[in-house]
């Protein structure tokens, strides 16, 4: 009876490693890919992530230029220019261009084509000027003070000395 009790219990932590291994592998592959998901979207977003302004680190030049090419490279701006290109094809958006498959790809390179210089307009003057043009999360929980964080947010940019200065780079662009 021992034999076949430690040949149940063998047979048993095979079969439950067997089985677990898959399904642990799995649940930390659909981790990574969520994540990811969420880094495209801060990343579209030109958000700072968890990051709250009184924790501020200006970007370095090396980190700058990571975060414009990720911009120039994310999914979620392609599919941006395909919903919008779709709009101009059902709207026949510039009427110069026929309908079909070519009047649609004419459409997404133009709209792909301002959004590529969109972003290096706006790359190429935060540098030169030292604006970090990312949006940080307020820190505080209050009505009154998120929403004038908010909405100066929008037009003040954090500066390498940490002050806040007008986003002209983001207008520019």
């Amino acid at each position: 009876m021992t034999s076949h009790s430690a040949r149940s219990r063998w047979f048993a932590l095979v079969a439950w490693f067997l089985l677990w291994s898959p399904l642990a592998a799995q649940e930390q592959q659909n981790s990574k890919s969520l994540a990811k998901g969420i880094d495209y979207i801060f990343n579209y977003l030109n958000m700072a992530g968890t990051q709250k302004a009184s924790n501020f680190q200006p970007l370095t030049g090396r980190e700058r230029t990571h975060r414009y090419f990720k911009t120039m490279t994310n999914p979620i701006g392609y599919v941006k220019a395909g919903f919008s290109a779709g709009i101009d094809q059902r709207e026949d958006k510039p009427v110069e261009w026929e309908q079909g498959a070519s009047g649609y790809g004419k459409r997404f390179a133009n709209i792909t084509g301002q959004y590529a210089i969109q972003r290096t307009v706006t790359f190429g003057l935060a540098s030169a000027l030292g604006e970090d043009n990312r949006y940080f999360n307020s820190g505080t929980r209050k009505f009154w003070p998120r929403t004038w964080y908010a909405l100066t947010s929008g037009i003040l940019a954090r500066h390498k000395m940490e002050a806040d200065m007008s986003r002209f780079p983001n207008w520019a662009g």
